[in-house]
């Protein structure tokens, strides 16, 4: 779909090198909520007590998705400052059931909610408390995100009448949306 699925392997493959995780007791299951990566559930490698890899499904309310990273802490310690890149995608779905109930309206149907999906890129720096059996975090950073728009011209149609300009979309525009983004979660290493 866009140019970040690239990153989203790359960064699935580095997390993957490690290959003898549960020696250390370094393997968890990582919890998170935040914008634009939605609510994830992860299982995480630390193959050595300052790199972390994580890779999960996630879900924005209206399509799942995953999302995989790096976090990188500064020293093993029960408070730490992180470093973390991730990718993650969202696939197709129907964003219009979740306008509804976060306006309060009935009976939405806009054309150009009705297949919403897209890639993103996070790198945020963070604290986090504890290390060895839970960890909480808080991050914040930039986000890219990419998604491109389908029904437009069904959209544009609808503020048209028949009298009005005739409307004609010829390619599903792609947006790049830049911004500062962040999350709250906690890892269980068991």
């Amino acid at each position: 779909m866009t140019r970040i699925g690239p990153a989203l392997l790359a960064i699935a493959l580095v997390g993957g090198m490690h290959s003898d995780a549960s020696a250390d007791g370094t393997l968890g299951l990582m919890v998170d909520a935040g914008l634009p990566d939605g609510v994830v559930a992860s299982l995480v490698v630390r193959p050595t007590p300052r790199i972390r890899a994580h890779g999960g499904v996630s879900y924005n309310g209206f399509a799942p998705g995953v999302r995989a990273g790096v976090s990188l802490a500064a020293f093993p310690f029960w408070i730490t400052p992180t470093i973390t890149v991730e990718a993650g995608r969202y696939f197709q779905g129907n964003a219009n059931p979740l306008v509804e109930m976060l306006s309060g309206s009935s009976g939405i149907d806009e054309p150009i909610l009705r297949d919403v999906g897209y890639d993103y890129a996070n790198a945020h720096v963070g604290l986090e408390f504890g290390y060895s059996g839970m960890t909480f975090y808080v991050h914040a950073g930039m986000s890219v995100v990419e998604l491109e728009l389908h029904n437009v011209g069904d959209s544009l149609a609808l503020f048209f009448d028949d009298e009005g300009p005739a409307v004609e979309v010829r390619s599903d525009p792609l947006i790049r949306i830049i911004a500062p983004s962040g999350r709250t979660g906690f890892v269980y290493y068991f």
